[in-house]
């Protein structure tokens, strides 16, 4: 059987079956109530007409394939190197999107042109393979695996040499961070290890003098800081990478652009270059600043400062250290307390006293919720406030409430009403009394209030 049939209808055989039911007014060929459906080209070296068979309008469950023969025209060249010509398949004079290598590779010129240089000292620099397509276009020519071209064999480097026009280090980071202030990834870490920059390292040693104690330490005769910007400037590593502005001649402007070696490293680190090893350095020149005086939420309320290096402020968030100095000034905030809940009081042996609820206060500095050094609420009790319970009927549930003075209010508990028969049938209603038939409540009927 055909793909197609395996694919779509494996199992099922196509049975000619002769008419039963009488003789048949006309004769008929096999293919008089086929319909056309399309093309079969799941074998694309044997593609198959498709037919249904429609009797009366409808489908009748049997399909036929139609071997056609394929015609192939000349249809034009890839895109890419070789440029290698391909036909395609008509079947019935109609398009079909199959095509096929058919060993035609055409005649272009060919040259070789100064492409590209070395990011390492000489800059020695590289040719590579054009051809013009179309007789039109100058396009650059690369390997391509499908055909087992290698990109060596159109690549050439040559003896001769970049002409430089500019050679500088620029800021790459500090420390752990690269100079936006994110932490380096793994592969800058290994770009780091690989040319022997120990910022990491150094940036842990100066950590340990960066400590609030020794930033805000100060001279007793001035009451200056005893450590200056230009301090801790001096043990801060900064981390610079080389850039290189070159160009193919010293006449005009060909192949030229500037190179950062960092950015070089991190995409053709595992391609085999050669790198000058003096490609980054350290110096200890940051720009040290500070951010505006802020205080503390808890009691003295001192001023602080985060230390900003070249720009990042050091405050802790997104991963970055956190690295400040007392001012030696202190805030005089307005302080105000508000009611955050209630707690059962308890007695001096530290047993709750029923009935009997503490008002709760929570802190807050110039409007600011207030937390302490572990970022948790801060709340005073007792305060001398306390709330009165009370009952309140809601629908069929009795609550149970606490309010204080100032109207803050909580729900205790609360608990459903019984209704319904109690035992049997209500007989009547004599001041108020309810008389019951049985005579007996039972006992789970009753509920107690808190």
């Amino acid at each position: 059987m055909k793909r197609l049939f395996k694919r779509l209808v494996a199992c099922i055989a196509i049975i000619s079956v002769a008419a039963t039911m009488g003789i048949t007014a006309f004769a008929q060929t096999e293919m008089d109530n086929m319909v056309f459906a399309g093309y079969d080209t799941t074998d694309p070296y044997n593609p198959n007409r498709i037919y249904n068979e429609v009797i009366n309008g409808s489908y009748t469950n049997k399909q036929v394939l139609v071997p056609v023969n394929p015609t192939w025209s000349a249809e034009g060249y890839e895109r890419t190197y070789p440029y290698a010509g391909y036909d395609r398949m008509y079947l019935d004079g109609k398009k079909q999107s199959i095509t096929r290598y058919n060993n035609m590779f055409p005649q272009w010129e060919t040259r070789r042109r100064d492409y590209m240089w070395e990011i390492k000292s000489p800059y020695v620099i590289w040719e590579r393979q054009q051809t013009k397509v179309n007789n039109k276009k100058w396009t650059w020519d690369f390997g391509n695996d499908a055909f087992s071209i290698p990109d060596s064999v159109l690549k050439t480097k040559t003896c001769r040499t970049a002409y430089v026009v500019d050679i500088s280090m620029k800021e790459y980071g500090f420390g752990p961070y690269n100079k936006s202030g994110a932490l380096l990834n793994a592969y800058q870490q290994r770009m780091y290890s690989d040319f022997s920059v120990n910022a990491i390292s150094k940036w842990e040693e100066a950590k340990k003098n960066l400590t609030p104690e020794k930033l805000s330490a100060r001279n007793s005769e001035n009451n200056t800081y005893v450590m200056s910007d230009h301090d801790i400037a001096a043990l801060i590593p900064v981390v610079y990478s080389k850039y290189v502005t070159a160009k193919f001649n010293e006449k005009g402007n060909a192949g030229l652009t500037t190179k950062s070696v960092a950015e070089e490293y991190l995409i053709h680190m595992n391609d085999g270059w050669e790198w000058d090893y003096d490609s980054f350095c350290i110096r200890n020149d940051a720009r040290i600043s500070w951010t505006a005086p802020s205080y503390e939420m808890a009691e003295p309320y001192n001023y602080y400062q985060y230390l900003i290096v070249n720009g990042i402020v050091l405050d802790g968030t997104n991963g970055k250290d956190m690295i400040f100095r007392y001012t030696g000034g202190k805030a005089s905030p307005k302080i105000t307390w508000k009611f955050a809940f209630f707690q059962n009081a308890k007695d001096a042996n530290g047993n709750i006293i029923d009935s009997v609820y503490e008002v709760v206060e929570r802190k807050y500095v110039d409007g600011v919720a207030a937390v302490d050094a572990n970022n948790n609420p801060v709340y005073r009790v007792p305060t001398g406030e306390y709330g009165n319970t009370y009952f309140k009927l809601n629908g069929n549930m009795i609550e149970y409430w606490v309010v204080d003075k100032a109207g803050n209010r909580t729900l205790l508990s609360k608990v459903e009403n019984w209704t319904g028969n109690l035992g049997g049938l209500i007989d009547s209603y004599i001041s108020g009394t309810i008389y019951c038939g049985s005579g007996n409540v039972p006992a789970q009927k009753y509920k107690e209030l808190p």
